[in-house]
C-alpha cells in the first residue's frame, strides 16, 4: 500500500501541477502578446481587476504578467516535484513544499482568504501523507 499511495499522490499532484502549468502557460502567453484568443480575454480581466482591486493593500503588488508568472512557477515546481515523487527523488517533497510556500505567501501577500486555502491545504496534507508514507517504506539492501 505504501508504494501505491505514494504513486496514486504523485499522480495527482502531476495532474493538478499540469492544469497549474498549462492553464498558467496559455494565459501568460496571451498576456505577453504571443497569441490573442477570445476565450482567455475574460480570465485575464478577472486578473487584471484583481491586480488593481489588490494593489493598495498588497505588500508586494503584482502586474497581471508578474503574477501570471509566478503562478506558472508555482505550477511549474508541482510538476517537477511530483516527477520527482514518481521517480522516487527526495527532491520531489521538496519541490512541492515549494509549491505550498509560494501558495501560502500569495495569501499573505494578497492579505485575503478564499475557498483555494482549501486546496491548499489538501495539497499540504497529501505531501505530509507521502512523507510519512515513504519513511514506511522498507529499507533494502544488506541489513546489519
Amino acid at each position: 500500500m505504501t508504494k501505491k499511495g505514494v504513486l496514486i499522490i504523485g499522480v495527482l499532484f502531476l495532474l493538478y501541477g499540469g492544469m497549474r502549468l498549462i492553464v498558467g502557460s496559455l494565459l501568460l502567453g496571451q498576456e505577453i502578446g504571443l497569441y490573442t484568443f477570445d476565450i482567455f480575454a475574460g480570465p485575464l480581466d478577472e486578473v487584471a481587476q484583481f491586480m488593481s482591486d489588490k494593489s493598495d493593500s498588497s505588500i508586494v503588488a503584482f502586474s497581471s504578467t508578474g503574477y501570471l508568472f509566478y503562478l506558472w512557477i508555482m505550477g511549474a515546481a508541482l510538476v517537477f516535484g511530483a516527477v520527482a515523487i514518481l521517480r522516487d527523488k527526495d527532491i520531489g517533497e521538496k519541490a512541492v513544499g515549494v509549491f505550498l510556500v509560494l501558495w501560502f505567501l500569495l495569501f499573505a501577500n494578497f492579505q485575503t482568504i478564499n475557498p483555494k486555502i482549501l486546496h491548499l491545504a489538501v495539497c499540504a496534507v497529501l505531501l505530509a501523507l507521502v512523507m510519512w508514507l515513504r519513511r514506511r517504506q522498507p529499507v533494502t539492501g544488506n541489513a546489519v
